[in-house]
């Protein structure tokens, strides 16, 4: 009778409410950031070629909260700054990228990090950047933060389902935000520009080509990111 009862297999672990909300909280978090991509990198074009501006204050307001709760792309917003605001707007936007990392990080990881390890652990890239963030965690952070692929939301999961520490966090974060952050400044700022002179009918050469290289530039950047993220250890 005891061995008939041993040879069961044991059952499934069952999975608490508060379990199931934090998977769907987790998984509308981490889906948001590619679909709002691509709405907010639509919107950004219109509003270039419609000449539209905002308040930096009230673009600020938006996007940083946004960018925080992993609802809006960062990529998205360094793009729309540079092309409405500039280098100047680039400056002020800098410290508010790093801040908006910071809450995404800290409520993963005090309240979801084992679902996020759970979810991550379905994909096999995901959960093997995890690994290397064991190995590597200030580098590999830092790589993460300069790939252009990578969306606040994901990269928040991955570095809060590590053992990264909050300050070490910090610092990638805000040495691998600067590059990204310069590039696509230089291109919002030239879409802006080549948006203007399409309107007006002038020669926009310059800033063709400045768009041209900078988003070159970013692509390169990814490649070479992905690729070191990918090393061997």
């Amino acid at each position: 009778m005891l061995e008939s009862r041993s040879s069961n297999p044991p059952a499934p672990e069952s999975v608490t409410a508060s379990g199931r909300i934090a998977r769907i909280l987790l998984g509308l978090h981490l889906a948001a950031g590619p679909v709002l991509s691509i709405l907010g990198t639509g919107a950004v074009l219109a509003g270039l070629l419609t000449g539209h501006k905002v308040p930096m204050d009230l673009f600020l307001l938006i996007a940083l909260p946004g960018m925080a709760l992993g609802m809006i792309p960062s990529n998205t917003t360094m793009l729309a700054c540079g092309a409405l605001f500039g280098w100047s707007g680039a400056a002020v936007l800098f410290p508010g990228l790093v801040l908006a990392s910071l809450p995404g990080f800290l409520l993963i990881r005090r309240f979801f990090r084992s679902e996020a390890r759970l979810l991550l652990e379905r994909h096999s890239a995901a959960h093997d950047i995890v690994q290397r963030l064991e190995a590597r965690s200030f580098p590999v952070a830092t790589l993460l933060r300069i790939a252009p692929v990578s969306t606040f939301a994901w990269t928040n999961a991955l570095l809060s389902a590590s053992t990264i520490r909050p300050m070490a966090y910090l610092a990638a974060t805000t040495l691998g935000i600067l590059p990204r952050l310069t590039l696509l400044t230089w291109a919002g700022l030239s879409a802006g520009d080549l948006s203007t002179a399409l309107r007006e009918g002038t020669a926009g050469t310059t800033a063709l080509i400045g768009l041209v290289v900078s988003l070159s530039a970013l692509g390169l950047l990814a490649l070479l990111a992905s690729r070191m993220i990918s090393r061997p250890t």
